[in-house]
């Protein structure tokens, strides 16, 4: 009796472990397990530490290799992969087959197309499965591959960055904060600055992290108020220490993690922009619509779907249209449509989103466009290769087009993202934006003139400089100093004769002096000033009643006594130089000595003997008639 017992409570627990591996695999409702086995076993792997790698080669669809674990291992994660070889970081096409992972008594632990993860949470001895193909066919073939367990790519941590986004490309050279997302984890400032470089490594920026804002959620949102260049490439690191999310965030250091493109200066207006939050199921956001032609039902989901390992540049929820998790005898012809968006008004219609692609078998990823509401359809771009990278560690990719001559004009205008295959992998699509860019005249202000406005006491012979807030060139223009009591322009200067300096401003040297104790206006024509891309400008003036003025310094003396009228620590006698008479024009040409910065000329009167001052001058050569 005892022994009956026995043997009923042997085939009670058979038949339980049997019944739990065929629950795993009807709770999934979609994927199944190869654990069969035609070829046997061959080779064999031993974990003992969480960096163990191993690898059998010459393996077979159809066997299994054993994996002894010791302590060292349990609680890694694990990365189970058939490739060619371990030196072969990505598998040339789409998988070698399908893997299952399984206890030593065969029951299903993991299971999925090559690669899968799986943490062991005890040693012993388990078995990895490989076959050419998933179920219900579970293929074996002789055909020699290797069996590769490495530990799986450590996820990067959890934040997102939002504002610019990495890659991206025609940013505004006006940006007036960058954002980074930890996604609901709490921060806290540390010591430390936000930096931003141009591509060459110069450095442009620097914002200290206490000057940033951070939301209960772990947004945080640095200022920026340095106008870039248009049409450069930058980078933005983070110092280690400068934040502090409780889960080691260390900053970014990497040149080639927070990249982005300026583009030129102009009106950009956000037609789409979809990230897909509070989305869920197959239910698309407002205005969206999610159909197939294909085998019903089998259409884009929000969820997830097979819980696939998600791209770090992705954050759930994002559309996905995964083949493999609808299962054998299936198709997909699926299409992800945009609302209506309306595409007149000229500019240039760009369309920009990130996209993950695992290619297999015939599968495709279609990128399509309407002008006329959906009615027909024109193909902008489309493929049959992995987009990002869907092994090791995985990626997204950013994405754009010009979708200009497919709904440009248009007010009925729509995009959609069609996927078409079979038993096959997936595609993600997130961060949805199409925009429309025009040229037209940008809107932009003087912002500081020096001299300031209605200064007084200005010398004669002043550097004048002009500050906008955005980036700007020279076109064509002039720009006329007029005497405000005589309304005669003094001089009239043209682009030739200005300077940008920085990416704002501009510098001009006037040809001579001007009159003392005089009114002027500086008036900059239009077309003069241009956005940095070349469009006009249409600008504001700094001062209220729409001039630029100043007067300039009161005449100096003309007595003696080492006042103004004197040139101080000068012989008259040793130091001058005879000028012939009916003389009309001279050169003169000087030199810095020691810390003076400017020079001044003196004529003597040859009625009085006096000394009068007729200009002063920076260092180079002038010509004084």
């Amino acid at each position: 009796m005892r022994q009956l017992k026995l043997n009923l409570m042997f085939t009670l627990l058979a038949s339980l472990a049997l019944w739990l591996g065929t629950g795993a695999m009807m709770s999934d409702g979609l994927k199944a397990q190869c654990t069969t086995a035609p070829n046997g076993t061959w080779g064999s792997h031993s974990l003992t530490a969480p960096t163990t790698t191993s690898q059998v080669t010459g393996a077979w669809g159809g066997e299994y290799s054993p994996i002894n674990v010791t302590t060292g291992a349990v609680g890694t994660t694990f990365q189970f992969i058939v490739a060619t070889s371990i030196d072969d970081p990505t598998p040339p096409g789409a998988h070698f087959g399908y893997v299952t992972i399984t206890n030593n008594a065969g029951v299903p632990l993991a299971w999925g197309p090559s690669p899968i993860e799986y943490t062991f949470t005890a040693g012993g001895t388990y078995r990895f499965y490989s076959h050419d193909s998933g179920p219900p066919a579970c293929g074996s073939s002789t055909l020699g591959r290797a069996r590769i367990i490495r530990p799986a790519p450590i996820p990067p941590a959890p934040y997102e960055i939002i504002s610019p986004e990495p890659g991206a490309t025609g940013v505004s050279p006006i940006l007036s904060s960058l954002v980074i997302d930890f996604e609901s984890t709490p921060v806290t400032v540390g010591t430390g600055n936000l930096e931003v470089y141009k591509a060459d490594g110069t450095l442009v920026a620097t914002v200290p992290v206490d000057s940033a804002s951070i939301t209960a959620a772990g947004v945080v949102t640095f200022p920026f108020s340095t106008i870039l260049e248009c049409n450069e490439d930058y980078y933005v690191l983070i110092d280690n220490g400068a934040l502090d999310d409780g889960d080691g965030f260390a900053g970014i250091t990497d040149p080639t993690e927070w990249t982005f493109q300026t583009g030129a200066l102009g009106s950009l207006i956000t037609l789409i922009d979809e990230n897909f939050a509070g989305t869920t199921g197959t239910t698309p956001p407002a205005g969206w619509t999610n159909t197939t032609t294909g085998t019903p039902g089998q259409i884009w989901r929000f969820d997830n779907p097979g819980g696939t390992a998600v791209p770090p540049e992705m954050t759930p929820p994002f559309a996905m249209l995964n083949s493999d998790f609808y299962g054998s005898g299936s198709s997909q012809n699926a299409s992800l449509t945009t609302p209506v968006f309306d595409a007149t008004g000229g500019g240039t219609i760009n369309l920009q989103f990130l996209s993950q692609f695992r290619a297999f078998g015939t599968s495709s990823w279609n990128i399509e466009a309407s002008n006329n509401g959906g009615t027909t359809w024109s193909l902008v771009a489309s493929g049959t290769t992995t987009v990002g990278t869907t092994f090791g560690t995985i990626s997204a990719a950013l994405v754009g087009y010009d979708i200009t001559s497919f709904v440009g004009g248009s007010a009925n205008a729509r995009v959609r993202f069609r996927y078409v295959g079979s038993w096959d992998f997936w595609w993600r699509v997130d961060n949805v934006l199409i925009t429309r860019e025009t040229s037209a005249s940008y809107e932009g202000n003087l912002t500081a003139v020096v001299p300031v406005d209605n200064a007084t006491g200005v010398e004669v012979s002043p550097t004048l400089t002009a500050t906008y807030d955005f980036p700007i060139a020279l076109g064509t223009g002039t720009i006329e100093i007029q005497n405000v009591g005589t309304g005669v322009a003094a001089f009239t200067l043209t682009e030739a004769d200005v300077t940008v300096v920085g990416t704002n401003s501009i510098e001009f040297l006037l040809p001579g002096d001007l009159d003392f104790n005089t009114e002027y206006n500086v008036v900059i024509s239009a077309g003069l000033i241009e956005t940095c891309g070349g469009d006009a400008a249409s600008i504001t003036d700094l001062a209220t009643d729409g001039l630029w003025s100043f007067t300039t310094e009161a005449a100096p003396p003309t007595g003696g006594g080492g006042g103004a009228g004197t040139p101080p620590d000068v012989d008259p006698v040793t130091n001058f130089t005879a000028i012939a008479e009916n003389t009309s024009t001279i050169f003169l040409s000087w030199r810095a000595s020691g810390n003076a910065e400017r020079y001044a000329l003196y004529r003597q009167s040859e009625v009085d003997s006096e000394w009068v001052r007729v200009g002063r001058f920076s260092v180079g050569v002038r010509e004084f008639t």
